[in-house]
């Protein structure tokens, strides 16, 4: 089990959880399978399971040093940013985000300023040029790796 944010299409905000997987191997006659739930935290002692979600639906908390982008509403583009400090249930408190030195557009203003309880509604993560990636191309095949 692993903690995730899960995107809430019926609150329209990431909401906390913890991810359990099921894996099916392949036989002679079907093809190896995953599904995924996630144990969502909808109150202090509420939980709720999403069963078979999709992977667009989940995405593991930010942690420090982590590259994001943070959305500026105001001038409505994404300034590139990382993750500050250890975070403490960031999905409801919101995340601690140093914006970038030498970030352009509406980030100039803000570069090296550091913003405290950032709505994880507002943070995506970042892939800076030339950064190794990995993409999950299914049960069968699994990880295909390259750079951004």
């Amino acid at each position: 089990e692993t903690l995730v944010e899960y995107f809430s299409t019926t609150h329209r905000r990431w909401m906390p959880g913890t991810l359990r997987v099921a894996a099916s191997p392949g036989t002679l006659l079907s093809d190896p399978s995953v599904s995924y739930s996630v144990a969502v935290q909808t109150g202090p002692r509420k939980v709720q399971m999403r069963d078979n979600v999709s992977l667009d639906t989940i995405r593991t908390v930010f942690a420090e040093g982590d590259c994001v982008e943070v959305y500026n509403r105001k001038a409505n583009e994404w300034v590139p940013a990382t993750v500050q400090g250890e975070q403490l249930a960031p999905t409801l408190c919101g995340y601690r985000v140093k914006v970038a030195e030498g970030a352009s557009g509406s980030g100039a203003a803000h570069a090296g300023r550091v913003l405290e309880k950032v709505a994880a509604n507002r943070v995506r993560r970042r892939f800076p040029d030339r950064s190794l990636v990995a993409r999950y191309m299914g049960p069968a095949e699994g990880f295909d790796f390259g750079f951004v």
